[in-house]
């Protein structure tokens, strides 16, 4: 069996917004199902499409990210607001998401 890795090339987000970790909290928080990432000091959300155009697009190399909102936070394990608790999964090591916080980090994002 061979075991091979897509390489993405570029990403495109739709939605880009950069706001504080409460605010972060709450957007989630409300959601059916809420996920909170940390990388690279970005503490951060993100959705995808999944159809056949998105799919394609990713076999060329080229990730489609619907929505990605971040905000600057220490590592953390979870994140509260108003009584809910948000477990904070660490992406640290990621292949993509420590590229793209770093692009952020760096002010390369086009």
């Amino acid at each position: 069996m061979k075991v091979s890795k897509l390489e993405i090339k570029k990403i495109v987000i739709t939605n880009f917004l950069k706001t504080s970790v409460d605010e972060l909290t709450k957007m989630e928080a409300v959601t059916p199902d809420p996920s909170l990432y940390w990388c690279n000091g970005f503490l951060f959300t993100t959705t995808s499409l999944i159809n056949d155009y998105t799919i394609k697009k990713q076999h060329e190399g080229i990730m489609l990210l619907d929505i990605f909102y971040y905000a600057l936070s220490e590592k953390i394990s979870e994140s509260k607001w108003n009584g809910y608790s948000i477990e904070v999964i660490d992406l640290t090591g990621h292949s993509i998401f420590e590229q793209l916080t770093q692009q952020i980090k760096e002010g390369k994002i086009e």
